[in-house]
């Protein structure tokens, strides 16, 4: 059989995405259609399949080198020098978002990117190899293969390129950007911005030790935002990034480099929460196996899922607490609050604040030592020598910044009483007017949600 009949033949499995209708059509239709664009598509395919078999004809055809002992031994260097790379920052091993669509590991787009090249194919040129006499003596390859497996070759790796470049041009003509889906924010990490792209390119090598040092620079990023906000905002992060890398299908070793890379492992608390968060979790079902699971096991799922909901109410009692804020408003009627996380119910902070905290002295006090945070009020602000966060005494409130050592800044300024808000889930607000010298307080869910006397 001629060339190309075999050509046409092969062309017969490939499809093509009309660029108007987004309907799947054989390359053969393509090329007989009378739309100019779809036909202009299938031309350049064509083009490109038989220059492809023409290139792989004549490399099987040429005669083949023996390696380069030196080539060989650089390459085994580049492949070792990834691995150490992937080692150090497993985030370079997953696939990266480029113009023509995903780079993996592996590619020469990726490559570029990343400087990770786990072949050593694209960091390490053969031509800067000397060849010697010796090397240079060939040897034919005889396979006797014909020309319809180069071409089946090259149709098989056109045939995955042809509806991607096919949406390109669509999206091109409808106007649509090519890089990006449909209505993507811009300011999305994900978002390809090829002007960007170059300038960063540009900028950085992009090679393992930029991206080394690129997750250092962030460590005093992390430590100017444990000094201003405290641990709250840190951890949240390290929760969000764990659930990306997850859906990034990342292994449990690679989420817990990844973090420590990112937030550092200086701080015992940030680490220990990193290794928290990466506990290996027990082994979920199938959407098959759940649905099997609950039509055989009806009543003892709804026991269960009752069960959980009541345990995860009662954690929630325990370790959240109520949280509440406590305020002093000056002549002016500017106030100054801070944040309290246990037992802000009025039956507890409430009666406390009351019978305890009933002077200016002891309220500015109060807020002073409060800076950071208040995890619980006592009826007493000085403790014993022996007093500690973890082992408090007895009826003595227990703050962040001294207690804990935190030196975050929990503090809000309001313009007035009416400006006050609760912006870290707290239940209960309570201000001491100075020149009343009375303490008031509000809800935010239940009564009084106007400011009451507290009596």
């Amino acid at each position: 059989m001629p060339i190309g009949s075999k050509i046409k033949d092969l062309l017969k499995k490939i499809t093509v995405q009309n660029p108007k209708t987004k309907q799947d059509v054989q390359l053969g239709s393509a090329l007989a259609s009378k739309d100019p664009n779809l036909k202009k598509i299938g031309q350049k395919k064509v083009q490109q399949i038989q220059k492809k078999v023409s290139d792989k004809k004549k490399s099987n055809d040429e005669p083949k080198e023996k390696p380069n002992p030196e080539y060989e031994k650089a390459k085994k260097s580049a492949i070792a020098n990834a691995e150490k790379m992937a080692k150090e920052n497993p985030m370079v091993t997953s696939p990266i978002q480029t113009r023509k669509g995903v780079a993996f590991p592996g590619d020469k787009a990726h490559y570029w990117q990343t400087g990770y090249d786990p072949t050593g194919e694209h960091s390490v040129n053969k031509d800067d190899f000397e060849k010697t006499p010796e090397d240079s003596k060939t040897q034919v390859d005889g396979d006797g293969s014909d020309d319809s497996a180069d071409m089946n070759r090259a149709a098989d790796d056109e045939a995955d390129d042809m509806d991607r470049d096919a949406r390109f041009a669509a999206d091109a003509e409808d106007g649509q950007d090519p890089y990006n889906p449909k209505g993507m924010n811009p300011n999305d990490p994900m978002f390809y911005d090829p002007e960007a792209e170059r300038r960063r390119r540009k900028k950085f090598a992009r090679t393992g030790k930029e991206l080394k040092k690129e997750v250092t620079r962030m460590r005093p990023a992390v430590k100017k935002l444990l000094k201003q906000k405290g641990y709250s905002p840190i951890f949240q992060a390290i929760d969000n990034s764990k659930r990306q890398f997850k859906q990034m299908r990342y292994s449990r070793g690679e989420i817990q480099d990844t973090l420590i890379d990112m937030f550092g492992d200086e701080d015992p608390k940030i680490l220990q929460k990193i290794k928290e968060s990466v506990k290996e979790s027990k082994k979920e079902l199938t959407r098959k196996e759940v649905k099997h699971y609950i039509k055989n096991n009806k009543n003892k799922v709804i026991e269960q899922v009752l069960r959980k909901i009541i345990k995860e109410e009662v954690k929630s009692v325990i370790t959240e607490g109520t949280r509440w804020l406590v305020g002093i408003e000056g002549g002016n009627g500017k106030i100054l609050s801070t944040y309290g996380h246990y037992d802000g119910y009025p039956e507890w902070a409430g009666k406390h604040l009351k019978k305890y905290y009933n002077n200016p002295a002891k309220v500015k006090q109060l807020l002073k030592l409060g800076k950071a945070g208040i995890s619980t009020i006592g009826s007493k602000i000085k403790g014993s020598k022996d007093h500690s966060f973890e082992k408090p005494d007895k009826d003595v409130t227990v703050f962040y910044g001294r207690d804990r050592g935190e030196k975050g800044n929990m503090t809000s300024n309001w313009g007035n009483r009416d400006k006050v808000k609760f912006d870290s889930g707290e239940e209960y607000a309570y201000i001491y007017n100075l020149k009343e010298k009375q303490w008031y307080y509000k809800s935010r869910y239940s009564n009084p949600q106007d400011w009451t006397e507290l009596n």
